[in-house]
Formats: structure tokens, sequence, C-alpha cells
């Protein structure tokens, strides 16, 4: 259940039910209209935060896999990448409904995604203890970076050129960007 608290008064204003099992990766949209969930139903679950929080759209319900991690890129509204348990991201049109890519990237599961750099790069973090950064416009793979051990999560700096991945040994590494 997705539920929405009122931290001063302590009661719970709304309940929603957006999967029939885990939820792996939750996000609000870049323009705080909407709020998307992603889990073992194969599938992203938005909801309208506007007063109703209804379902206001369910992507990709028709994909195979698990998904594990996603994100929205700031800078190309209606722009979402997806990670899979099958270790594909699926870059997808949330507004127009429509598949942009289909890439296998790790070998096994992508656990983390963020955009950086404006949106110019997609960065996705996966159990294959692998970084994999992808250049956006040219829809091509950019650089590949490495842990010692499997990589659990990604975040971009709010205002530079940076990121941060960590992975199950608890070690978090700091990567500068740079054009080449």
């Amino acid at each position: 259940h997705v539920k929405v608290w009122n931290t001063r008064t302590g009661v719970l204003e709304k309940s929603v039910q957006p999967h029939g099992g885990f939820i792996y990766s939750l996000q609000w949209t870049p323009d705080g209209k909407e709020i998307a969930a992603a889990g073992v139903e194969y599938s992203v679950k938005m909801w309208n935060v506007g007063g109703d929080w209804k379902l206001s759209r369910e992507l990709a319900k028709d994909w195979d896999d698990t998904i594990y991690a996603f994100a929205f890129n700031e800078d190309r509204p209606g722009e979402l990448a997806v990670g899979h348990r099958n270790g594909k991201v699926k870059t997808w049109s949330y507004a127009n409904e429509s598949l942009m890519e289909d890439t296998l990237v790790h070998r096994g599961k992508v656990l983390g995604m963020t955009y950086v750099t404006g949106g110019k790069y997609l960065v996705s973090a996966g159990e294959d203890s692998f970084v994999q950064i992808w250049d956006t416009k040219a829809r091509q793979q950019y650089m590949t970076l490495q842990h010692d051990s499997p990589v659990r999560c990604c975040g971009p700096h709010p205002k530079e050129q940076v990121f941060a991945t960590g992975d199950e040994t608890g070690i978090v590494m700091v990567w500068r960007m740079g054009d080449p």
C-alpha cells in the first residue's frame, strides 16, 4: 500500500494499493504531480497526487520481467528509463506510451538508475558489479565503471557533474563526469 500520512497530526489521509508484491523503486515525477512505483508486477504505476490519488496510468504492463529501478529524465519531460531483473534497460516515453529503446546492459539485475549532467547521461548500477553510463543523445554506451561487489544504488548531485554509487560491502564511490 501507498499510505499518505499527515506528519503533524499523525492521521492517515489516503491509502492506495499500488502492487501485489514488493515495490523496488519509488519516485515522484519531475513536475511533482504524480508518484510512480515499480516492482514485481512488471510495470510502473503512477498516481495523481492532486487530491484524489487515483491511478493515472500504468506503463509497460506487458513487459515480462520484474522492474528493480527506474529514473525520470528531468530534461526530457515524459522520458523514463527502467531497469529489469534480466539486465535490460528500457527507455520509455510515458508521454505517448511507447518504447524508445531496449538494451541488454548488465549480466544480472539492474538495481539502481539515475540521469546525470542535465539528463545527458543515464547511469545504471548492476548486480554484476558494474556501473554503466549511457550517452542519452547518441543512444550509445559512454563508459563502464566497476566496484568489487554488486552495485545497489546510484544518485546524482543536484548541481555538480557528480554522481555516487554504493555497493553491497558498504563502499560509496563518487564519480566526477567530464567530457572527453
